[in-house]
């Protein structure tokens, strides 16, 4: 799978579901499914994921963690509908980070099963 290629999906479901590329939860939330989906797995334990986007923007995990909660805060508090538009269901609360996270690991994974065909 080519790299840009993937990266593409993800910005655009990231886009699709309402975030926004000017807050830098958008791009340890992208970088997180890129990870995910070169190792296969949408189950990687939450605290070696969060240190392996750490390392690749040079911060910290705890920085990771707060900045993907406060930009799916913000797109939940901006525009639900539309995050419920792409995840294709009605959601009574806010999802939490892992969820969205599954979420686009999903899509993600699924479309490039629909690729190949």
């Amino acid at each position: 799978m080519n790299g840009e290629i993937l990266i593409t999906w993800i910005y655009d479901a990231l886009y699709r579901m309402g975030f926004k590329a000017n807050h830098s939860g958008f791009f340890y939330l992208s970088r997180s499914v890129f990870l995910c989906i070169y190792e296969g797995s949408n189950r990687i334990p939450a605290a070696r994921l969060r240190a392996e986007v750490a390392r690749h923007y040079q911060t910290t995990p705890q920085t990771v963690k707060k900045q993907i909660h406060a930009a799916v805060t913000k797109v939940w508090r901006t525009d639900p509908a539309q995050m419920e538009a792409m995840m294709g269901h009605p959601l009574e609360s806010r999802p939490s980070d892992a969820e969205i996270l599954a979420y686009l690991y999903g899509y993600i994974t699924g479309r490039k099963l629909e690729e190949r065909e």
